[in-house]
């Protein structure tokens, strides 16, 4: 029997070598499929080659298809069909898919000699033409590919990642033409590609991308509509891949407390952290010190400029306005942008400058192949920061992303507003809520959106502190409404953004004799916490967001509590020990329920 089948091969292998052209595609009409000879490979390498036309080898399920490939591909020499037993032996298969309502076997055949697991259609110089034989799966030969539509949906002239036929008759768009809209974007990458926001992690082959800022709950919100959730990091090179391609800056308060949400919380039960995911907490990255669940309302991680956790709370330092690190695990939506017009959502930004396309398509002009009109084309000039070319107003502020970025180049130059950020100084404090909107534009989300409660009123957009009293515009308006509320300061007059600390005696401290703190204009029944520093008067910056007048080391002196008219005061012995000739520099933070509001003013004392 192996005898026979050398001989087969042989005569097989001979006729092979003389070689095959690549036929075109043949149109069956009974079985109303197309069929294209491949080239000569192995079974599994013209399969491949079959799947990637978006089809299969041939199943052959009656004689007249039979007869018909025969007398279009088989008078030529053998070639592979789809018909296998290579997942289990004697177990014949198509690997379309398709039910077995057919053979041919030539007789002794199939006789499953090792490795012979595919089946071939004989050709004409073979002892038995246009039966069937199973052969080694190795050896070369012609593979006839079987698809069920136009192979027109196959040819795409300009690259573009759309066949002729589909841009011809489904979408109106230009075949010739990468880019028939000009707005930097192929037709494809409108039509076919995920939003260019989302980037791919090789390390896991999960997507990912940064939500609109806001607290971490809002993130993980935006996460889950979206399909994912917020970032689960499981190793230090995720953690290294995170910083490099997704981390940005997202908060002017802190230098270095800035970054975006990842999914790691403890909200459910305090000091007991765990992802939103669900997934088993096997890595972790801890700032220095961290997590210390500051003032009792620290539930969720984000990560530092230098890529170590820390945990933060809504009422801390940038908790309310940080965007989230949003993770899938498929591949993302498509775009869905209109190839046919450059500016999907009307709002005077062209698609490819929302999505942070710096260079447009080229094209092949010497063979009839347009690219993007660079006349029209209008480059992102920052990259790094994209808005949402279906959405009007991409960051919710009330203004359209166009009333914003007037130029419409994709970046915030001086004197315009941050399209791609509802808060464009960082204060806390909408653009449109400081500038006085009452009634946002078309495509705003109105859950998001924070009206003008007093038009009237109106801070600066571009001045994270407008009255210049030290004291950022979202920390005087805490409701962040754009109206003077009760117990708030105004964040037009400076004369309110620091409260008031004395000290008797006025000018030097003597060992042993008694001193007084005295506190006024402080909120009421706030705290009034009082530091000082040997070293100097600063600046320092701190963790909750206020620069101090006092260098480091700061040490804690003692917290004392006003009454409901603002007043507090506080009666101590200088210390016997104090060395003579030093001075000391004093200043106090105002606090409620351990959230820091504000600063007094410094002191110095000289000890006698």
């Amino acid at each position: 029997m192996q005898m026979r089948t050398f001989i087969l091969l042989a005569s097989l292998l001979l006729l092979t070598s003389v070689g095959h052209a690549q036929s075109g595609w043949i149109y069956n009409p009974v079985t109303k499929h197309w069929y294209q000879l491949a080239p000569a490979s192995s079974w599994q390498d013209a399969e491949n080659y079959a799947q990637s036309l978006n089809g299969h080898l041939v199943s052959i399920e009656d004689m007249h298809e039979d007869r018909w490939l025969y007398n279009n591909f088989g008078v030529l020499g053998a070639f592979w069909t789809g018909f296998n037993d290579i997942a289990y032996e004697s177990r014949w298969v198509w690997s379309s898919g398709d039910f077995i309502t057919h053979t041919n076997w030539a007789p002794n055949q199939p006789d499953n000699t090792t490795n012979e697991d595919a089946c071939v259609m004989l050709g004409p110089n073979a002892p038995y033409p246009s039966e069937w034989a199973d052969l080694d799966i190795d050896t070369h030969f012609p593979g006839v590919v079987e698809i069920n539509f136009h192979p027109d949906h196959l040819l795409d002239a300009d690259g573009d990642g759309i066949s002729n036929w589909d841009e011809d008759n489904l979408w109106g768009t230009d075949p010739r033409d990468q880019d028939s809209d000009d707005d930097g974007l192929s037709d494809g990458q409108e039509l076919m590609s995920p939003h260019p926001s989302w980037i791919n992690n090789p390390i896991n082959n999960n997507w990912y991308r940064l939500s609109r800022p806001g607290t971490w709950e809002q993130a993980q919100a935006e996460a889950i509509s979206v399909g994912g959730q917020l970032a689960t990091i499981r190793s230090q090179a995720e953690n290294n891949w995170l910083m490099i391609y997704i981390y940005q800056p997202s908060c002017d308060l802190h230098s270095e407390l800035n970054g975006p949400w990842i999914g790691l919380h403890d909200h459910r039960i305090e000091n007991s952290f765990e992802w939103i995911s669900g997934e088993a907490l096997s890595f972790t990255n801890w700032r220095p010190g961290e997590p210390n669940a500051f003032g009792g309302d620290e539930d969720f991680v984000h990560l530092t400029a230098v890529g170590e956790w820390n945990d933060l709370g809504y009422s801390i330092l940038c908790g309310d306005r940080l965007p989230g690190i949003i993770e899938l695990l498929n591949t993302p939506p498509v775009l869905g942008t209109d190839p046919l017009n450059a500016d999907s959502d009307g709002d005077q930004i062209l698609d490819g400058t929302e999505v942070g396309i710096t260079t447009g398509w080229p094209g092949d002009p010497a063979n009839g192949i347009g690219g993007t009109d660079l006349s029209i084309f209008v480059p992102d000039a920052d990259p790094d920061t994209l808005t949402n070319p279906l959405d009007f107003d991409s960051d919710d502020d009330g203004y359209g992303d166009g009333s914003e970025d007037v130029n419409f180049n994709g970046r915030a130059d001086s004197g315009e507003l941050d399209a791609s950020r509802g808060d464009s100084d960082g204060d806390g404090i909408q653009d449109g809520t400081e500038n006085g909107l009452v009634q946002p534009s078309m495509g705003t989300d109105l859950s998001v959106f924070v009206p003008d409660n007093d038009p009237s009123t109106r801070t600066n957009p571009l001045d994270v502190d407008s009255d210049g009293g030290g004291l950022n515009d979202g920390m005087e308006d805490l409701d962040r409404n754009g109206l003077l509320d009760p117990l708030e300061t105004d964040p037009l007059d400076h004369a309110d953004d620091r409260f008031l600390l004395e000290m008797d005696p006025p000018i030097t401290l003597t060992p042993g004799d008694f001193a007084t703190f005295e506190v006024f204009g402080a909120r009421s029944f706030a705290g009034a916490a009082i530091l000082y520093s040997l070293t100097g008067t600063g600046p320092t910056q701190t963790d909750f967001g206020l620069t101090m007048d006092l260098s480091v080391p700061i040490v804690p002196y003692i917290a004392i509590y006003a009454s409901g008219l603002g007043y507090a005061s506080h009666t101590f012995v200088v210390p016997l020990g104090a060395p003579s000739g030093l001075s000391v520099y004093f200043q106090a933070i105002e606090f409620e329920f351990w959230v820091v509001r504000r600063l007094s003013n410094p002191l110095a004392r000289l000890i006698m």
